[in-house]
């Protein structure tokens, strides 16, 4: 429930928090019109209307753009009516390199006014700029929000948040990530997933330091030089989970998906999604790997499975591989495993089946005709043995496309 009661109280209370965080901060009504604005001189980006999506949630939106400027939400209902907006801020400082890159991208004429204004934005990084909307939220409702909290309903909210335009495109969920904020950030992000510990790699993405730089590796295009350190992150990232315990055979084979999709890629906020998801896969698969021991015949038959799975796998092709009879490895390895070697080869399609679903456009036909299901429906089914889900429902909630 709001509990502040009337305009005046409203309009001091956003004058403290500007005093406070340095940070502008408009209060828009439903039509888009600019009520109030801190500081008074601050000229605002062009009318950023809710949407009902909006209104669904009552707690602070994340909105960032592909130009690197964020902002967060909080929708007002009784008894005033609007949207606080509060921003723009960046991540990090940025490098002129970096400004530079974003403005071949760009129609921009006045080059350092353009430069200029970005070097003015208030520093606060993703976990930062998240708890000051919390702080935000609680003078306003009076009702306590983690950090937690908040970015799982933004999740949520994802897919039906229209990008709104402003004069740079404003966009859904930005969050920088480079590998020049310092030796320190890029071996702890790396040991996290060596480590294979996926809330610390996150925990990462969430707290770039906020005095690092960003890598430039393309002057001509923004969106090359993101794609490009998303490469680069992918790489070290797989060479941390091989290092983790991960069959090279299915690191590189992620790998080579994730960038593969990648490169289809034209608008930030995918190439970032894409990034989160890779780093976080690759920790994922490794904690599945620590604390498995297994013997040589067993391994042998995983690693071959790994390296198959687009081809038919039987028992007699892994007993012949291994030397022992077919009744004792069965036995053997789902004493070892704990799944027979049948459950074993279908779980292990069926994640090749999920990366497919998540970072390709493949159709289901293509997908269980090349993992030799013998059809859709039989796919299908195992499909929701192992996930719970469809591959259409799978797909929906999990796609880089999307």
């Amino acid at each position: 429930m709001f509990v502040i009661s009337d305009t005046e109280e409203l309009q001091m209370t956003f004058r403290v928090l500007y005093d406070t965080f340095e940070i502008p901060i408009q209060l828009l009504d439903n039509n888009g019109n600019v009520l109030w604005k801190y500081p008074i001189d601050f000229t605002p980006s062009p009318v950023l209307a809710t949407s009902a999506c909006h209104n669904a949630f009552h707690v602070p939106i994340i909105h960032s753009t592909d130009t690197l400027e964020n902002y967060f939400f909080i929708h007002l209902n009784k008894p005033l009516k609007g949207t606080v907006i509060v921003g723009p801020s960046v991540y990090s400082k940025l490098s002129e390199d970096h400004l530079l890159s974003l403005i071949n991208d760009l129609p921009i004429t006045n080059t350092n006014r353009f430069i200029g204004y970005y070097q003015s934005l208030p520093v606060l990084n993703k976990q930062k700029l998240i708890q000051t909307s919390a702080l935000f939220y609680f003078v306003l409702f009076k009702r306590h929000l983690d950090v937690e909290t908040i970015m799982k309903q933004n999740k949520m909210l994802e897919p039906c948040i229209p990008p709104e335009q402003t004069a740079l495109s404003l966009s859904e969920k930005r969050q920088n990530v480079t590998f020049h904020y310092g030796r320190c950030f890029e071996k702890k992000l790396l040991q996290a997933i060596k480590d294979g510990k996926k809330d610390q790699v996150l925990n990462c993405l969430l707290n770039l330091p906020e005095n690092g730089s960003f890598g430039t590796l393309s002057k001509k295009s923004f969106v090359r030089n993101q794609k490009n350190i998303c490469i680069a992150a992918i790489t070290l990232a797989t060479r941390a989970a091989m290092e983790g315990g991960v069959n090279p055979e299915l690191a590189y084979t992620l790998s080579d998906l994730f960038i593969q999709s990648l490169e289809e890629f034209k608008e930030i906020k995918d190439i970032e999604k894409l990034m989160e998801n890779a780093l976080c896969t690759f920790a994922e698969r490794v904690a599945e790997e620590k604390g498995q021991t297994y013997s040589i015949a067993v391994t042998t038959c995983q690693n071959y499975i790994f390296k198959h799975l687009y081809e038919e796998i039987t028992l007699k092709d892994l007993s012949d591989l291994v030397d022992l009879n077919p009744c004792y490895l069965s036995v053997l390895f789902k004493k070892e495993v704990g799944i027979s070697l049948t459950e074993f080869i279908q779980k292990s399609k069926i994640e090749e089946a999920k990366n497919l679903l998540t970072l390709t456009n493949d159709s289901l036909t293509e997908i269980y005709a090349w993992l030799n299901f013998t059809d859709q429906s039989y796919f299908t089914k195992i499909f929701k043995k192992f996930t719970g889900l469809t591959p259409k429902q799978y797909r929906i909630l999990h796609s880089v496309h999307t």
